[in-house]
């Protein structure tokens, strides 16, 4: 009676032969378990190589079980090590508004970190938007890793005017002809940011030869923000009749 073993051992327990691990993430222990019909105690051998690929390593690993009869069996397992995730914002610069008259602040480089790369790519871009009142700055920068990961940072920088305009000074009462009432403007006005609209409304009183108006001027800027103005105006005709 010839008593032999012909049997390879037996995988009783193994992980996935594909697993994905990111770049800082340590990698699992390959563990895998055998059993055989003959020996209770197997020989085991491990192996594994390391393949450079575009942005990341594929590692190759394999376990062989041997029992004393030569009998063996192999569980092989790849490893591909990636880096799939965007750097993070570690600090940016936080939006703002400003007045019109304010000095732009200058841009200061947003501050990135990344779970792989050391030294990312970080590109600064800048453009202006007009707005109904005022215009933005707006402020990008874009971050990227050696994987083409990217993550962006943004400021934006509003610019107003939340100021009224300041009317000049002017007479009180005036005295103008008749045919000059529609053209009369008796106040002047600025701005700290732009243009000026002057506006007026009349009510005719009694008093002087054909009446007094009382104008009320409104003074509005670009951004609608306004101030008003009173005047009293006497309405004369000093000029005696043309005859043709």
């Amino acid at each position: 009676i010839v008593v032999g073993d012909n049997t390879d051992p037996e995988i009783t327990s193994a992980p996935a032969v594909e697993i994905w691990v990111e770049c800082d993430a340590i990698v699992p222990t390959l563990e895998v378990t055998f059993s055989d019909n003959c020996d209770t105690e197997l020989t085991i051998q491990s192996i594994s190589a390391i393949v450079i690929v575009d942005c990341g390593n594929d590692i190759t690993r394999s376990v062989t079980a041997t029992d004393e009869c030569g009998n063996s069996t192999t569980f092989s397992q790849i490893v591909h090590i990636r880096d799939t995730t965007s750097p993070t914002i570690v600090w940016s610069n936080a939006d703002q508004t400003i007045e019109c008259t304010d000095e732009i602040p200058a841009a200061i480089e947003a501050q990135f970190a990344d779970n792989c790369d050391e030294e990312l790519s970080i590109v600064a871009n800048e453009s202006t938007i007009e707005l109904e009142c005022g215009y933005q700055i707006q402020r990008t920068w874009t971050a990227r890793d050696n994987c083409g990961n990217a993550t962006f940072a943004t400021q934006n920088i509003f610019v107003t005017d939340t100021q009224a305009p300041v009317i000049g000074s002017y007479t009180y009462y005036v005295g103008i002809e008749c045919d000059q009432v529609d053209s009369y403007i008796g106040i002047t006005a600025t701005d700290n940011c732009g243009d000026v609209t002057i506006t007026y409304i009349d009510e005719l009183n009694s008093g002087g030869c054909l009446g007094t108006l009382v104008r009320t001027y409104t003074v509005s800027d670009d951004c609608g923000n306004t101030a008003t103005a009173e005047q009293y105006i006497s309405i004369h005709d000093t000029h005696g009749p043309l005859i043709n």
